[in-house]
This record gives C-alpha cells, structure tokens and sequence, in this order.
C-alpha cells in the first residue's frame, strides 16, 4: 500500500513502454512485408509522408533492403514515424504477407488437392511457441528424484525482439484514449486500497487487529492517496477539451463518468462543467462506474460546497439516498473539528480533508476517498459500535491519570542546573 504513487506511475510508464515497442515491432516486420513506413522530417514543421503499402518492384526492392539490414543492430535503424492509426494496418500487411516460395508451395498443394478432391491443407501451419520448452511432469519421476530447480526468467525474455525506433503521432482521439487510461488505473488503485483498509477494520471487529494499527493504515492510505492524486496529472498528456486550468486533477473521475454516460447526460440536459462544479444535485447513477469513482460520495461534498454559499437555495433531490444522508448529518461536526484543529498536529486525514474542501472550495480525491473510508468504517463496526470509543476512552483516562502522578519538580519535568568546570 505504501507504494500506490510509485505503482500508478510504473503502470502508466509501462504502458507507454509497451505503445512503443508494439510500434516498434509493427514497423520492423510491416517493412520486411514491403509496408512503407515514413521517417521522421527533418523539421520540426513538415509533417511526415503517410504510410502506403508498396507494390511491385518497390515492394520488393524494400523487402530486400530490410532483408540486407536485418543482420544489423536496431540502433542502426533509422527512426520511422507512426501513427497510432497505422497499427491494424501493419498487422494486417504482416498477417496478409506470402512469401514467394510458401505462394509456390501452396499453389503446387491447391492443385494437387483439387485433382484428389480434398480440402487443401492450411499456408502456414502455425508453429507453437513454446515447443521448445523442456516441460517436467513431477509425477512420473520417483520419490527419491528431487525436482530440479525452475529455470530463471529474465526480463528481458518477455519483451518483443526485433525492434526500431519509432515516433508515435497520435491524433486528437488518441490522445483522449491515452487519457482515460492512467485515471482508470489510479481508481482501480485507489479501490484496491479502500479493500485493504476495510478488511483491517474488519479484522478489528473480530478481534485479530489492534485499534492502532486500523488507525494508522486508514490515515496513511489517505496520505498515499492524496499524494498519488497530485502525481496523476503531472505525466498525462491532456486532449486539447480538457486543458489543466479548467479541469485540475480533481475533476478526472467525474470527467470519467460523464465521458461514459455522455449520451444520457445529453438526454437529461446536464453539461459536463455543471456535472464537475458544486451543485444542488445531480442525476442518480447506480452503476460501476459511479462506485469505482465514488460518485455518491462526491455528489454529497458538492452539494455541501454548493449549499455553503450564501445564495443557495436547497432544491435538492437526494435526500431518499443513504450515503447522502450519512454524509450531510456528519458534515457540520467535521467541518467544526476541522477549524478548531486547522493548527494541531492531532488533526486526521479525514477532517483535514473537509477543511481543505471548505477552503479551497474543491473537492479532491483523497478527501472523497476519506469519506468514503469512514463510511466503511461504520460499516464494519455496525455491530459493535461502541468498541472503538470506549477504547480511546479507556486509553485517555490511563494517559491523564499517569499525567497527574508525576511530580512537576521530578525529571524530566524539573530543570537540573549544569555542572561547571573546574
């Protein structure tokens, strides 16, 4: 859990990784298939020739020259600029490629099964991969054979060979596509991470966990969260609609949301600014989406944001939902105790996150997942309810009374005056 921020950032830095060297190999094997594909300008300003397939002796005069480099290191390659949009056209070059002598061979099989009156066998038989591989069946070996130790992988033995540098050009909808992919993953996350804090308290209702622990995994994940949250937008490159001073980080679940209800939200009149901003309510989504992006949860702390202004009239129409209720009724005790301890060091995760709400008039990401998390916390002890107040209770009591044992003129209370030298 203490990695969420580092894990976020390798799986969307894999991923581009991954973009790349599919591209890579796309371009590689496209080429030796007689698919043309453009360098890179010179400059900056011209833009690169589309990628064609050749024909005839240009075809083969390419597929010649990718045979005769072949032997060389990828880093000899020259750079191929690819679009994004190009990749099922490579492929397809890749899948349709006959070889000369295979187009022989099949011509020569076709005939022979027509004459014979069968079903002609398939080009190319497709070979499987892994048949290479020593497999070892443990329960033909006796019981006085140890099995020998697994073969160590490396790395390296599960990325793609054969590979050029290339330059991605993405159009508009792929970069919208590569956008919504990071703050997927974030959420997933971020979910994973609410699990891990709710089976603690989980464990505390049982009995297997102590309060401490439950404390500190629940306030240190809200943490790693708000942390993760202002990372995810630093390595996201933003659709031209979505530029970073309208939307900050904040807005990307809801922006999720709407982009995959666009159409109903269309139909209900609701624009994706009155979706994102507080307001009086907003319409009921009860889906997977709602939940992996907390929305119920975000939907209350808006309409709170909202009512907080002096012009507001409640005309809201969420009063019949739980989590709205459950929300509201703790709302005014959170934001007190989050302006009596603005300056204190025992102010915790959740109700920093309210005062921040109400002072930036935002709504982050980690503050709707603080609330979500303390929502799960009354979940889980709905049954003992009382356990956790009356243990704090309990541990206070014993602090105060050792407090008021100790003798203010006895160390380390008392000043001890320094020995002087000589």
């Amino acid at each position: 859990m203490d990695s969420l921020a580092a894990d976020h950032a390798a799986t969307y830095r894999q991923y581009k990784e991954d973009t790349e060297s599919i591209a890579g190999w796309l371009a590689l094997n496209s080429l030796k298939c007689g698919y043309i594909v453009a360098e890179p300008a010179s400059s900056a300003s011209a833009s690169p020739t589309p990628s064609t397939r050749l024909k005839g002796k240009a075809r083969k005069q390419a597929r010649e020259t990718s045979k005769a480099s072949h032997s060389q290191v990828n880093d000899h390659w020259p750079k191929y600029a690819i679009s994004v949009s190009d990749f099922s056209r490579m492929a397809k070059a890749i899948a349709d490629f006959k070889p000369k002598e295979a187009r022989t061979s099949h011509v020569k099989r076709q005939t022979h099964a027509a004459s014979r009156s069968e079903e002609p066998d398939p080009l190319i038989k497709l070979v499987n991969r892994f048949s290479g591989l020593q497999v070892e069946h443990s329960s033909d070996q006796g019981p006085e054979i140890e099995p020998s130790s697994p073969v160590e992988q490396d790395e390296n033995d599960y990325k793609l060979t054969d590979l050029v540098p290339v330059t991605l050009i993405k159009s508009e909808e792929d970069i919208e596509e590569d956008f919504f992919f990071p703050i997927f993953t974030f959420l997933q996350e971020v979910d994973d991470v609410r699990s891990m804090v709710r089976q603690g308290w989980s464990g505390y209702r049982e009995g297997r966990t102590e309060l401490i622990f439950c404390s500190l995994i629940t306030n240190t994940a809200i943490q790693l969260v708000r942390r993760a949250e202002h990372e995810l937008g630093l390595p996201i490159e933003r659709p031209k609609k979505y530029p970073s001073s309208a939307y900050p980080a904040w807005n990307f679940p809801g922006i999720f949301i709407y982009e995959n209800h666009q159409s109903s939200m269309i139909q209900n009149n609701v624009d994706l600014r009155s979706f994102l901003e507080p307001s009086p309510g907003v319409a009921s989504l009860g889906c997977s989406h709602s939940e992996l992006c907390l929305w119920e949860t975000f939907t209350a702390l808006k309409h709170s944001l909202w009512e907080a202004k002096p012009e507001a009239v409640n005309i809201c129409c969420w009063e019949k939902r739980k989590t709205f209720r459950r929300i509201k009724s703790m709302l005014p005790c959170l934001q007190s105790i989050s302006q009596g301890m603005a300056q204190s060091f025992a102010s915790d995760g959740i109700t920093s996150g309210i005062g921040a709400m109400f002072k930036t008039r935002s709504i982050p990401v980690w503050t709707a997942f603080g609330m979500e998390m303390l929502l799960d916390i009354q979940d889980e002890l709905q049954t003992v309810p009382q356990k956790a107040l009356k243990e704090v209770q309990r541990h206070t009591r014993t602090k105060i009374s050792e407090f008021r044992s100790k003798k203010l003129d006895q160390q380390p209370f008392s000043v001890v005056p320094r020995r002087q030298n000589g």
